[in-house]
């Protein structure tokens, strides 16, 4: 039967498995409604980003987004990718080969780490 809604769906599993033992497994399952009919915005910019605050690209949808996904495309020894919002700083980053999910409220702010140059990344921002 056809989906009648608007909706992103989030469905996976994060392990997490010390040495000798076996792994404990945290489901990731949700689904949100939207209200939008624009299609997702995904990009990986060339340059990357740098060690200044630029506020997050998400194309046309400009803060008018329900999820935002951030891939630190880095190697496993590369840069860590830090988030804020508003000016402010937030304790939030992605580290080296992972993802991370937003939930905005404003716009949202990237950098690479101090020292690091800069990193590669991905954004998939999904509207409201």
């Amino acid at each position: 039967m056809p989906n009648e809604q608007n909706r992103i769906t989030i469905a996976g599993t994060a392990y997490h498995q010390l040495a000798g033992q076996n792994p404990f497994s945290v489901p990731l399952r949700g689904t949100m409604r939207l209200t939008s009919e624009e299609q997702v915005y995904s990009r990986t910019p060339p340059q990357g980003v740098g060690e200044v605050w630029e506020v997050l690209d998400t194309g046309w949808l400009k803060s008018r987004c329900s999820v935002v996904y951030i891939r630190n495309e880095e190697p496993a020894d590369g840069s860590t990718i830090e988030m804020g919002s508003g000016g402010s700083i937030l304790p939030l980053c992605v580290p080296p080969g992972m993802v991370g999910v937003f939930y905005p409220t404003g716009t949202l702010a990237i950098r690479c780490n101090p020292g690091r140059g800069t990193a590669k990344y991905t954004v998939y921002a999904i509207p409201e």
